[in-house]
């Protein structure tokens, strides 16, 4: 009995040899550690003691420049942090390694968040529903750089959003106006996928909306467009164009929009996808073949900010519908001096231009963007959605040559047929300012090719745009290098032929 007593006393104090060694001092006070390892020697993270099963609240997130820190990992998971676990742990942080990831592309990345302020999965965003998130922005010019700013994040898109394979385009809607890379502050922009029709460039939208606003100064507001790489969740996404959401606003299209006013300013959108009550949501007129979509006043807020009933909104919405079919009127009619009476005619022309140049397939179908400014005339712009053009047009001839937009597309697809340009075209008046027009912004236009498709521009960007390509189209790096490039240059040599063959179309005299 005696030993028995004496290894029990032995066995004892074993245990509370051991249990102070491993910071417990007895049951329901027993300790664990976690501690962290950030794997850089200059950035450290206190290690945190609780007793086991007490709740944990996660340390401040670790920094390092030219890194941005993604989570805490334990065994290649993410790790979360609820209660104590039962020993001690030693978590690893997961970094994006910016300068590297980013290439030459400034760096977007986007963080979702549920209600609980838990990751939020990219594959349940739709485009009806707003998801917070916070928005950095990094690897581009100190002034440009943003970090962790807060907005709301959702879908967008009508044909790009289906059969995108996961690289869809969104919307973000900040929780106050920002003025990213040195734009007008605004709370909506958006990031377009640069994917859609198979555009292995990434180059056309951006093209559109850059040349729209280097040469074709008549048409007042064309968002600008920057290339960025885009991680969402920590997680890279492919490159993105970031863009203006065409909206009403400052720098924007600045007119004044008022509930109640008849009168006021309208934005509108020739739109094949309008959705919604007719005279409220969207208006018809005779001659064409879809719908416009009225963009503002906006028809969601009639009522809870313009303090109207919907028989008094219908009455706005009937003002511009009439206004629009008094220009189509005219213009169908080849009555150049009403049309003329009722447009900005010189924003019709530039408006011709840009998509005739492109020979774009959709200025008969959908974001072709028409805005009346208050007691004043009807102009055409913003200059929106180019991605299904040039060289990878479906609807006709995709050669360099040919009147495509104002003839051919018609023979092809009538659905598609913007019938304004097809009968503008016939009228002498119109077709002079188009030659003339064009004369004077070719060698613009050219010089605007040049610079943004040259060898400098393509080995800078090579490596960003190939990564895209590694990713959506499963190809290797060097693969994708080349191929990027190749696109890209013939693409180039389409603007060159294209340019040539109105020059000579378009000739005067």
């Amino acid at each position: 009995m005696k030993t028995l007593k004496n290894i029990m006393i032995l066995s004892c104090f074993a245990f509370v040899v051991l249990c102070s060694l491993s910071g417990c001092v007895g049951p329901g006070t027993a300790k664990a550690t976690i501690s962290f390892d950030t794997g850089f020697n200059d950035v450290s993270i206190n290690p945190i003691t609780l007793e086991v099963g007490e709740k944990i609240t996660p340390p401040e997130e670790p920094k390092k420049e030219g890194f941005k820190f993604v989570t805490w990992l334990k065994d290649g998971e993410k790790y979360a942090f609820d209660t104590m676990p039962e020993q001690d742990i030693v978590l690893t942080a997961d970094w994006l390694n910016l300068s590297y990831s980013a290439g030459s592309l400034p760096c977007m990345s986007i963080d979702l968040f549920d209600n609980n302020g838990k990751e939020f999965p990219l594959d349940l965003i739709n485009r009806e529903d707003y998801v917070d998130s916070k928005i950095s922005i990094t690897n581009t010019e100190e002034k440009y750089e943003v970090e962790e700013l807060e907005a709301g994040f959702r879908g967008r898109g009508n044909g790009s959003w289906y059969g995108a394979g996961g690289k869809n385009g969104y919307k973000i809607k900040f929780k106050s106006k920002q003025g990213l890379f040195g734009r007008e502050k605004n709370k909506h922009w958006v990031i377009i996928a640069c994917k859609n029709f198979n555009d292995t460039t990434m180059y056309r939208n951006y093209m559109a909306y850059n040349m729209t606003g280097f040469a074709l100064s008549n048409i007042e507001y064309t968002t600008n467009a920057e290339w960025i790489d885009v991680y969402i969740n920590g997680d890279y996404h492919g490159v993105y164009l970031l863009c203006e959401h065409v909206r009403v606003g400052d720098g924007r299209v600045e007119i004044e929009s008022e509930y109640g006013v008849e009168d006021t300013g309208y934005l509108i959108e020739y739109d094949a996808y309008a959705t919604g009550e007719e005279g409220v949501d969207y208006f018809k007129v005779d001659g064409v073949r879809w719908p416009f979509t009225v963009k503002s006043p906006d028809p969601e807020e009639y009522e809870k900010d313009g303090g109207l009933t919907k028989e008094q909104y219908k009455l706005q919405v009937a003002y511009i519908k009439n206004y629009v079919q008094a220009v189509y009127n005219a213009a169908l009619s080849h009555d150049y001096a009403t049309f003329s009476s009722l447009v900005e005619v010189n924003s019709f022309v530039d408006m011709y231009l840009i998509h005739e140049l492109f020979k774009n397939r959709d200025t008969g179908w959908s974001s072709f963007f028409m805005y009346k400014k208050p007691g004043g005339k009807l102009f055409a712009g913003p200059v929106w959605d180019f991605d299904g053009t040039t060289n990878i047009s479906v609807r006709g001839d995709a050669s360099p040559y040919g009147i495509y937009v104002a003839k051919d597309v018609y023979e092809i697809s009538k659905v598609s047929t913007n019938m304004l340009f097809l009968e503008l075209y016939k009228t002498e008046e119109f077709l002079t300012l188009v030659k003339t027009r064009w004369q004077q912004i070719a060698s613009s236009i050219d010089t605007f090719v040049d610079e943004k498709m040259n060898e400098s521009v393509f080995e800078e960007h090579k490596k960003s745009m190939a990564k895209n390509f590694v990713m959506w189209n499963n190809k290797t790096q060097e693969e994708a290098e080349t191929d990027w490039v190749n696109d890209v240059v013939a693409l180039k040599q389409w603007f060159k032929d294209r340019i040539d063959w109105l020059s000579n179309e378009w000739k005067l005299g």
